[in-house]
């Protein structure tokens, strides 16, 4: 390129001499045609000849320098074609090296791709370590595998072996609201392919697949991929993921490094699951500890845990156990330490017995303590080749029970005799020993009935006591009395005589009059029959029957007077309660004599009437004194009781014959004209005219009598009262004769 710059410049300077010498020679023809000066001319020419030689000198020296530049153009020529080459050899090889530097920009990029996704990968699988907590541990894992995945819907399926069933466990995206409802039976569905393989599956067009399941919440999924999750190279569930948008799939790198993650996934959730299971393991082991711990504590057991040589290796004392003393310390002490010798010895022997045959052992004793005699039962369990589990309990209650009952199954609980169980076994007894003699005293109580009836059952219950206790008296042992049923009691007489037998039925008679003295408001009246075989061999049957009849036959004679003097021994304690002793029963017998006269009844009606009046309130013989003798006005509770005593007298007047035709008025001397009486709720002259009568009388006496609640009224005022319950409580026709007969007597 330089040769030819030198080429062009001396072509100019040649260009420039021809022009300067064609100008000289135009100028010098000129200058001779025009001038005639010689001295111009010849100015003219030595300038001409200078130019001419200076033109010359200059021709030849740049001739000579274009020599040069020729040769140094060439020079220069081939020294560019040299480096024309080698700038061609240096843009190939740069050419070269750029394509290697972008691969390494590539394979750089790679790299640090491959050292986020490990870093990511470590770091995740740490945190997926360390978390023990299973619903943790998967929700961290759906979120990291869904970032890794490039999609927000994810969601895994762990396997339920028990119910074969692949559960959705956690899910984000779509089916986020499915998590802990949503199952799939094994080899349904891409689950169950994954479950069936056990290889990653993708499908890149979930909505035409053939097996898709029919869920409504998977219709807008457009590619899905199932990557299992194993342990021990058995699925134990499947994460997935789904791309809603048309046209996305997921790559091959994508899936390599999603199996990457599932591998550290299901380590991470088998540690979890594991740790999970000896987590409730442990939970068992401590709530199981702590029932045992409670249940030590309840028990009321003494637990020792002995050799064979009788050391005391462990113990639990129950707090409070009164059997025995625990000693200060346990382990090594011998049974000889916490227990007398005699029963240490015993517990010994039933120790080496137990290791010897490997079964259980019983043992009971009695220990003394605090001068208190109680029972153990301790029982032997071999639990090691040298050691038994001693459990030793009170059995002083069981054994006291035992008694109780084994006492009850012979005895009457209320009166403490003998029962007609072991009255019969007596009497088998005899039969089969061949007794040569035996006697038989039969006794009822008369009256029983009527007085649990009037008096209540707690007073014939004092009865049945009173007449228990004078025939031990009379008979005691070894006679044999017991009580063989309701109101019957029956004594066995031992080596019988016929004095023996008078005197005995003498005793029990004279023991019960000398009880009548000191008990009038409670009579005791007995019927007793005997019999007796003092020679030969006893035929039981016949003398319990032939002590029967007598029995009968002395109660049939006196039934009438015992239900007499039951009634009047009643009536005598009626007179000394309540307010009779005021006059109240003779006031009223004078008030409904008068009525009664005043109406023109006869003379028998007016006799019964008087009865009435006596005894209409028999019955409140069997209130209690806390309702009868009350200061205040009766709480309806009270007043329910009270009303019973209508019926009451209704029982006892029908037990005695004197009172007997008296007894329907007895139970209806409380009824309203209105029908808001009691007991039966009669109305108006369904009520009998006495009991109507008398309810004025009673009336009217009551209110003109002081009584511990209120003051008495004045006639006027009581009558007042008896016109406002006119029609009310007491039978308008018979207010006016009863007002007409006050005022007559005034």
């Amino acid at each position: 390129m330089k040769g030819n710059k030198y080429s062009l410049k001396i072509s100019l300077f040649y260009l420039i001499f021809g022009i300067l010498w064609i100008a000289f020679s135009d100028s010098l023809v000129w200058a001779l045609s025009v001038s005639k000066d010689t001295a111009a001319l010849v100015s003219l020419l030595k300038g001409g000849l200078y130019v001419g030689v200076t033109t010359i000198f200059l021709y030849f020296l740049s001739h000579r320098y274009i020599k040069e530049l020729t040769h140094t153009n060439q020079r220069l020529r081939q020294s560019f074609d040299e480096l024309t080459a080698t700038h061609e050899t240096l843009a190939v090889t740069e050419e070269e090296l750029r394509q290697q530097y972008e691969q390494l920009l590539i394979s750089q990029e790679k790299i640090n791709t491959q050292n986020a996704i490990l870093s990511t990968l470590q770091k995740t699988s740490a945190s997926l370590i360390n978390q023990l907590d299973l619903d943790t541990l998967l929700d961290t894992i759906i979120h990291n595998a869904c970032q890794l995945a490039g999609t927000p819907h994810g969601f895994i399926f762990l396997l339920d072996k028990e119910q074969q069933l692949m559960n959705l466990t956690v899910a984000f995206g779509l089916s986020e609201d499915h998590a802990g409802t949503f199952s799939i039976a094994p080899g349904l569905g891409q689950v169950g392919e994954v479950l069936r393989t056990g290889q990653t599956s993708i499908v890149e067009d979930y909505s035409t697949w053939e097996h898709r399941l029919d869920a409504p919440h998977l219709d807008i999924v457009k590619s899905m991929l199932q990557v299992p999750l194993k342990s021990k190279e058995e699925v134990i569930g499947t994460f997935g993921f789904a791309f809603t948008e048309p046209g996305r799939r997921f790559d091959d790198s994508t899936v390599e490094l999603l199996e990457r993650f599932a591998s550290l996934a299901s380590v991470a959730i088998n540690n979890a699951q594991l740790h999970t299971r000896l987590k409730q393991d442990l939970d068992a082991l401590t709530k199981q500890e702590q029932t045992i711990r409670i249940l030590l504590q309840a028990l009321p057991d003494l637990l020792l845990r002995i050799n064979n040589q009788g050391l005391l290796l462990d113990s639990h004392f129950p707090e409070n156990f009164a059997l025995h003393a625990p000693p200060k310390e346990l382990c090594g002490e011998s049974i000889y330490d916490i227990l007398p010798a005699d029963i240490a010895q015993n517990l010994l022997n039933c120790i080496q017995i137990g290791n010897r045959s490997g079964m259980i052992q019983l043992l009971e004793y009695q220990a003394l303590r605090n001068n208190q005699l109680y029972y153990c039962e301790a029982r032997f369990v071999k639990i090691g080749d040298d050691e038994m589990l001693v459990i030793i309990r009170d059995i002083t209650y069981k054994k006291k029970m035992e008694q109780q009952l084994d006492y009850l199954s012979l005895h009457d609980p209320l009166t403490s005799v003998y029962n007609r169980t072991h009255f019969e076994e007596q009497l088998r007894k005899i039969q089969r020993k061949h007794k040569k003699s035996m006697g038989i005293i039969m006794c009822d109580v008369d009256g029983l009935k009527l007085i649990n009836d009037t008096l209540g059952h707690h007073a014939g219950d004092q009865l049945l006591q009173v007449v228990a206790k004078i025939l031990q008296a009379c008979a005691p042992p070894p006679h044999v009395v017991a009580r063989i049923g309701g109101d019957e009691f029956a004594v066995i007489v031992q080596k019988p005589t016929p004095q023996l037998m008078t005197d005995l039925d003498a005793a029990v008679k004279a023991a019960v009059q000398e009880y009548n003295k000191t008990n009038l408001h409670l009579p005791l009246s007995l019927s007793l029959g005997w019999a007796a075989d003092y020679g030969k061999e006893a035929d039981v049957q016949t003398l319990f029957k032939e002590a029967d009849y007598n029995m009968y036959r002395e109660k049939m004679h006196q039934g009438l007077s015992t239900r007499s003097a039951i009634v009047q021994a009643m009536m005598q304690a009626l007179e000394a309660r309540d307010y009779i002793t005021e006059g109240h029963a003779d006031r009223l017998q004078s008030l409904v004599e008068r009525l009664a006269r005043k109406l023109a009844l006869s003379s028998h009606r007016i006799a019964d009437l008087r009865l009435l009046a006596k005894f209409h309130d028999i019955g409140k013989v069997g209130i209690p004194d806390r309702i009868l003798f009350k200061n205040d006005r009766l709480t309806p509770e009270e007043y329910t009781v009270m009303q019973r005593h209508c019926e009451i007298g209704f029982r006892i007047a029908q037990s005695a014959p004197d009172l007997a035709p008296i007894a329907e008025w007895i139970l209806k001397h409380h009824e309203w004209w209105n029908g808001k009486g009691y007991p039966l709720g009669l109305s108006g002259e369904d009520i009998p005219l006495e009991c109507r009568m008398l309810a004025i009388a009673d009336a009217f006496d009551a209110m003109t009598t002081n009584r511990p609640y209120r003051l008495a009224l004045d006639q006027q005022a009581a009558i007042e009262e008896l016109l406002r319950c006119s029609g009310l409580q007491f039978d308008p026709a018979l207010i006016s004769p009863f007002t007409e007969m006050l005022q007559e007597a005034e």
